[in-house]
This record gives C-alpha cells, structure tokens and sequence, in this order.
C-alpha cells in the first residue's frame, strides 16, 4: 500500500460543514477524504491521509471546501 499523509492549512469565515477532498488537475473529486460538521470560523489546520494504492502518477490537491461551494483551503500534491 502507498499512503500519502500531511496537513491542509484552512480559513473559514463562519462556522461551516465542510469536506476534505481529493481532486485532480482538472478539479475533478477523486476522493471523499473526511466530513466536517459545523468547523469554527477562523484559521485551522487539519492532517490527512490517502490511500494512493489506486491513483494514477500525476498532480492532485487536496482541498477544504464549505457545502456552498466555497475552497477554504488547498494543497496540491503529486503521486
């Protein structure tokens, strides 16, 4: 198995429901990481960490985003 950990800086302006997901180049969701309920309005940081077993070799991000739509927080990485 290939993992690939590490932490996504974040700010929220308001509480918010928020996912954690990995998309591709195109911003595409490849993967639900993890849900948030209500996160605290201000700046945070939370870790992860991705099976990459079954991606493909290329650029992803991992990315915070709110239930409206709104990117919280963004991390590009490469598997």
């Amino acid at each position: 198995m290939q993992f690939v950990e590490g932490s996504v800086a974040f700010a929220s302006k308001g509480d918010k429901d928020c996912a954690m997901l990995l998309t591709d180049e195109q911003g595409n969701v490849v993967k639900m990481i993890r849900y948030f309920d209500q996160i605290s309005s201000g700046d945070g940081e939370t870790k992860f960490k991705i099976d990459a077993t079954q991606l493909s070799k290329g650029n992803y991000a991992v990315v915070v985003k709110s239930r409206e739509g709104d990117i919280l927080g963004s991390l590009p990485i490469e598997i």
